[in-house]
């Protein structure tokens, strides 16, 4: 009869901690379609484990660290980490064609299509993202996957155009003519060039206006 119930205890402990691990996982892996796991190690099955959620995610490439909390027989708690295998799945944007460097974007360049993400260089661009508003910075071959990485918004500001620069010393403004030597959009630097050749690093405002920062 004690064999029976420290068997059916072990199996009823086993399956706590498989059900705090799969807790876990599904609150802070939410944010994926769905996900995969291999728990690699887990503490002696004659200690009591409960899962500690400290508010997160301990996440590594494809291994996640869930923190623990072992008590054993001599009423010791130690403090440990299980470790977890996970495949992450994910809706993402897929070239339908191949698109070359500084394209702007359009929604019929591009399919959505469930991948395993764990390994992907980059984060996926959201599947919901307005795509007329970018282009990308570099070749994309038909299948590769959209990422954040790769697309910048489109400038409103273009190389050659002309600017008004403007700079503040103090409480006076000094505004100049000048060209913009590189594209631009909102809130990024670029250079320019005045009329008298000289070269700053200016900030973009808007549309054919700049505030001279170097």
């Amino acid at each position: 009869m004690k064999m029976l119930l420290l068997i059916l205890s072990l199996f009823i402990t086993g399956n706590s901690l498989d059900k705090q691990i799969d807790n876990y996982l599904n609150k802070y892996l939410s944010d994926y379609e769905k996900f995969e796991y291999e728990v690699l190690s887990t503490p002696d099955g004659s200690s009591a484990v409960e899962v500690q959620d400290d508010g997160n995610l301990n996440m590594t490439k494809n291994m996640v660290y869930i923190p623990i909390k072992i008590s054993s027989s001599k009423s010791v708690n130690v403090s440990s980490v299980i470790s977890v295998k996970v495949k992450l799945y994910k809706k993402v944007l897929v070239a339908l064609e191949n698109i070359k460097t500084k394209t702007d974007l359009k929604e019929s360049m591009f399919g959505t299509r469930m991948v395993e993400v764990t390994s992907l260089r980059g984060t996926p661009v959201d599947v919901n993202e307005d795509l007329n508003s970018l282009r990308n910075k570099s070749f994309l071959n038909r299948g590769s996957v959209l990422t954040s990485e790769e697309v910048e918004h489109l400038p409103i500001l273009f190389s050659g155009d002309e600017v008004t620069a403007v700079k503040t010393f103090g409480t006076v403004t000094v505004t100049v003519q000048a060209l913009a030597r590189e594209d631009g959009c909102i809130g990024e630097k670029i250079k320019i060039k005045t009329v008298d050749n000289k070269q700053f690093i200016a900030k973009v405002i808007s549309r054919y206006k700049v505030y001279i920062e170097e």
